[in-house]
């Protein structure tokens, strides 16, 4: 009797062990206690036509455009999109970071640049376009120009995904509202999984 006894302790703590452990595994994979943030969202809420759009014009936005070229998403990419590409459109992707060299190579200024921002996510909000905003470089990389406007358009965002906050996680918190997801991830390659979230 002790040891059949000893056998259903011993497998109640298994059991019990193994359900701890499913807990864990699914909160990590659903949400970060951590960073308060979404590994990704639990339903899509982005619908097609996309608008790919930047907020600085450096390159990243390029690497979210095969992105999502690659998940066959049907979308519109328009880098200095103003509030005239957004007659039919559902969704849109902020790529925000910003580059001297790609403001000049468009004959824009910075403080250009912010005011076209600015005025997008307005119209973006009046037209309840479902924005997503994404920032790929990092903590480190954030300069002031950047952080303005990124600023700019979480604000506005329905879904905020970073890459690689590092020591930033509350500066980035700070920009959204307390009801706007926002999902941190550590490498450039686990950027495709939130993306397909919002839209599958």
């Amino acid at each position: 009797m002790r040891t059949m006894n000893k056998q259903k302790v011993i497998y109640t703590i298994i059991g019990l062990i193994f359900s701890i452990l499913v807990i864990i595994i699914l909160s990590q994979n659903v949400y970060n206690t951590n960073t308060s943030s979404y590994r990704a969202l639990t339903r899509p809420l982005a619908k097609e036509p996309l608008l790919i759009s930047s907020a600085g014009q450096n390159t990243d936005i390029y690497i979210v455009k095969d992105i999502i070229n690659k998940l066959m998403i049907d979308n519109y990419f328009i880098p200095m999109a103003t509030t005239e590409n957004l007659d039919d459109i559902h969704s849109a992707i902020m790529v925000v970071g910003y580059s001297e060299v790609g403001n000049r190579l468009k004959d824009k200024t910075y403080l250009e640049e912010k005011q076209r921002v600015e005025q997008f996510v307005k119209a973006i909000e009046e037209k309840d376009v479902f924005l997503i905003t994404i920032y790929l470089r990092g903590g480190k990389m954030l300069s002031e120009e950047t952080k303005t406007l990124l600023n700019l358009s979480a604000k506005s965002s329905d879904y905020v995904i970073i890459v690689n906050p590092e020591n930033e996680v509350d500066t980035f918190k700070e920009m959204v509202s307390s009801t706007t997801p926002i999902t941190f991830v550590d490498e450039l390659s686990e950027v495709t999984e939130p993306i397909v979230s919002a839209f599958r």
